[in-house]
């Protein structure tokens, strides 16, 4: 399904005019950026960038197209660990994010990367990770990272998110709105079990 026709679904849905198409087309990027962070697709792009440390510095800034699921980082030839958290990270330092010496344990969290210890002169660090969504812009443009079956679950979402918008000051419970967040619930689920199940064939 590409972009033109995801928007008309969107508005086929919300039967809304007031909702312009870049409206949509912004929900609908949106929508791709929260479920590449959801699920681990095969379909999304891995991203390599060596990123610097800076002396007396316990973080520095991740690569602008970094989205999601830091599973790689290289000191050199050495490997270096990648923790699930910054909680995390503290527990193994005592609390503390001052220590110094060879990098040997790093997180990303948000669009920073932590690391300890601190070295003392500025270090590269090669990192692997998956990539933002390409976005959609064109008419044929095709979200190429999510399985074709599943495309549609971007229109669900930018239409849960209008009718949150609509529905928003009603007195009565978000009729709409839940209807179409429980449809994006199950795609998720069932695109978390499609992927599952290709990867252990």
């Amino acid at each position: 399904m590409n972009l033109e026709a995801l928007v008309a679904r969107v508005k086929n849905i919300v039967q809304d005019i007031s909702y312009t198409e870049d409206d949509i087309i912004e929900l609908l990027n949106e929508a791709a950026l929260v479920i590449a962070e959801q699920v681990r697709l095969p379909g999304l792009s891995i991203g390599s960038a060596v990123v610097l440390t800076e002396a007396g510095e316990h973080l520095a800034a991740l690569p602008t197209d970094y989205h999601h699921w830091l599973f790689r980082c290289m000191d050199g030839t050495r490997q270096v660990n990648v923790r699930s958290n910054l909680e995390e990270l503290l527990m193994v330092y005592g609390g503390s994010l001052a220590n110094t010496g060879d990098v040997l344990d790093v997180v990303a969290q948000g669009m920073t990367l932590f690391y300890q210890p601190v070295p003392v002169d500025p270090v590269p660090l090669l990192l692997f990770y998956s990539k933002k969504p390409v976005e959609l812009a064109a008419d044929g443009d095709i979200p190429s990272f999510l399985p074709a079956r599943f495309h549609k679950m971007l229109a669900v979402y930018a239409a849960s998110e209008i009718f949150d918008d609509i529905e928003d000051g009603v007195n009565a419970a978000k009729v709409n709105t839940e209807a179409q967040r429980q449809k994006f619930r199950a795609a998720l689920e069932e695109l978390r079990a499609y992927t599952t199940w290709r990867q252990t064939r």
